[in-house]
């Protein structure tokens, strides 16, 4: 199989239009990440690479189970998904560097994501593989 790079989408969201949407899960989030001495892109990447070796076992699970606490909350909020990815710029050479918050069902702008239009940003990358 041959190797190169290949195009990547997503519809991004700003981290404030996050924080506005699931605040309370949100801090959580960062209370935790302070007490484990991390940052917000390191849970990040965590999140989107699925790769949990700088945690304990029971980190990861209180983790997992936050993002999945804010999802849901930004969900209500908003009617959209939210998820994440991560990209690393020196791996790739891109424009963005880090973790992207972005959300799903709004590639046909459903009623709740045309409500907020105007926080959604298409953005778009290369992965090598």
């Amino acid at each position: 199989m041959g190797m190169g790079n290949y195009a990547q989408m997503a519809y991004m969201v700003k981290q404030s239009f996050v924080e506005k949407n699931a605040k309370l899960q949100f801090d959580v989030i960062l209370v935790k990440l302070e007490e484990f001495d991390f940052v917000i892109n390191d849970f990040m990447n965590w999140i989107a690479n699925d790769w949990w070796d700088d945690l304990t076992d029971k980190q990861a699970d209180e983790i997992n189970l936050l993002y999945k606490e804010l999802q849901e909350a930004f969900q209500k909020a908003t009617g959209l998904t939210l998820y994440i990815e991560y990209h690393d710029r020196d791996d790739r050479g891109d424009d963005f560097d880090g973790g992207i918050w972005c959300v799903d069902d709004v590639v046909q702008f459903t009623p709740a994501a045309e409500k907020v239009k105007n926080e959604i940003t298409q953005v778009s990358w290369t992965v090598f593989g």
